[in-house]
């Protein structure tokens, strides 16, 4: 399998991982689909990004006067409550 962004097309593999999101009270659980690509010299400076299967299931606030983003969660495949 392939990846193709803006710098050009890279071979990776798929595999299916749990993402988890936390605040105050809850952790928040997606089970995605992750490429992976292969370890080769200077992989580890490529940036990770987060995709619109994630983000999708949450609400975005920017206000760039405040320097701040923030996020409210919509959904998720799974929710489970902090023991305080």
């Amino acid at each position: 399998m392939g990846a193709l962004g803006l710098g050009g097309d890279a071979d990776c593999h798929e595999v299916e991982a749990i993402v988890l999101f936390a605040d105050e009270t809850y952790v928040y659980s997606y089970i995605i689909n992750l490429s992976v690509m292969p370890p080769g010299p200077g992989i580890e400076s490529i940036p990770s990004l987060l995709g619109r299967d994630v983000l999708d299931n949450w609400a975005m606030t920017y206000d760039p006067t405040k320097g701040r983003l923030e996020f409210v969660v919509r959904r998720a495949d799974l929710k489970s409550e902090i023991d305080p």
